[in-house]
């Protein structure tokens, strides 16, 4: 019952997100990336060429690791943060 809960709660989290697709712009982007040797995870350099796609500005605590990324839009919304 506590199983069913959880996964219904979860889903009522996730209905209202917006995703954002890994379009061939953010594929092309990402080769060239792997290709400038960014050196961050695979993950997260795929959602640095989503956002640098959409000329969006990627939400993290961690700038200085997508700071690597050239042209990359970023902003650090965390409390009390010290990185």
């Amino acid at each position: 019952m506590q199983a069913y809960q959880n996964l219904q709660e979860l889903l009522n989290d996730v209905k209202d997100l917006n995703l954002l697709s890994f379009t061939n712009s953010a594929s092309q982007l990402y080769k060239q990336l792997v290709q400038d040797k960014i050196r961050i995870g695979t993950n997260d350099l795929r959602i640095a060429a989503i956002a640098l796609s959409l000329n969006a500005t990627v939400v993290t605590r961690n700038t200085q690791y997508f700071a690597k990324v050239p042209n990359l839009k970023l902003e650090n919304w965390a409390i009390n943060d010290e990185n």
